[in-house]
């Protein structure tokens, strides 16, 4: 299967062998997820799910942070009344697409 190496959101691809190597890449803002970083992480979760070349997953994260949790700055997350929460792009919550996952994600923190 073809990946591109660059998804919305900051994440970076890369595959070793049968190993997919993840890495939130936006150290600024310590790796905060973002709804583009969780789209991105949707597609490629869906795509690797799908590919047999694809045994694992490892996710780490760029500088000295794995993933700080949600990107509060991001204006697409920012909203003055709880209920107005926008959804998070095809799942219902995040830890979703590792539940889903064929093999178990290896994350690597700092």
């Amino acid at each position: 299967m073809k990946y591109r190496t660059e998804y919305p959101g900051v994440i970076h691809f890369e595959q070793k062998g049968h190993v997919a190597y993840l890495t939130f890449d936006n150290p600024k803002t310590l790796n905060a997820l973002n709804l583009d970083t969780f789209a991105s992480i949707n597609e490629l979760f869906d795509q690797m799910a799908a590919d047999e070349d694809i045994w694992g997953v490892i996710l780490t994260g760029a500088g000295r942070s794995f993933v700080a949790g949600a990107d509060l700055q991001d204006e697409k997350m920012k909203v003055s009344d709880p209920a107005n929460i926008p959804p998070l792009p095809r799942r219902e919550s995040p830890p979703h697409f590792f539940c889903s996952y064929p093999s178990s994600p290896i994350c690597s923190g700092r």
